[in-house]
């Protein structure tokens, strides 16, 4: 089964269309990663004028519920059990402005700040006393400096 993109769908409708038509893959996936999440909706037109447009937010929430909806119909379809995860990035410049829709509909979400030009603190923002790791990257391999639980 092949996927095709047509240029007239906007980003954000190809998204949904793929979660949509999710159940229909054979086999099913073990993990979907979407790179850069918000940017499916950087293209969005919100008509504040009573037409039918809706909020940026309203749509990236209406996108994520779909996806995991999917991701939930995975699990039980799937014989092994650790069923489909979902991994979403977001490297945008509004992401820490997303930071509530993130934590309100994903189970554990991590945010990575970097410390200097080859330090980074990895977090889990979505638990109070959550534990936190520091990595050290130089170019080769990653180093992990510090892990607290």
């Amino acid at each position: 089964m092949a996927f095709f993109l047509s240029l007239s769908f906007s980003l954000n409708e190809y998204l949904d269309k793929y979660f949509a038509a999710f159940h229909l893959a054979n086999p099913l996936p073990q993990a979907v990663i979407i790179d850069s999440f918000s940017e499916f909706f950087e293209d969005w037109i919100y008509e504040d004028d009573g037409g039918d447009g809706q909020p940026l937010e309203v749509a990236m929430v209406d996108s994520l519920a779909l996806c995991l909806d999917a991701m939930e119909h995975a699990s039980k379809e799937s014989p092994s059990e650790q069923g489909c995860k979902l991994v979403i990035s977001d490297l945008s410049d509004e992401a820490a402005s997303y930071m509530y829709i993130y934590k309100k509909y994903l189970s554990r979400v991590f945010v990575i700040k970097r410390v200097d030009s080859s330090k980074f603190f990895l977090s889990e923002e979505c638990k109070e006393n959550a534990g936190y790791a520091r990595y050290t990257f130089n170019g080769g391999p990653v180093q992990l400096d510090e892990l607290v639980v």
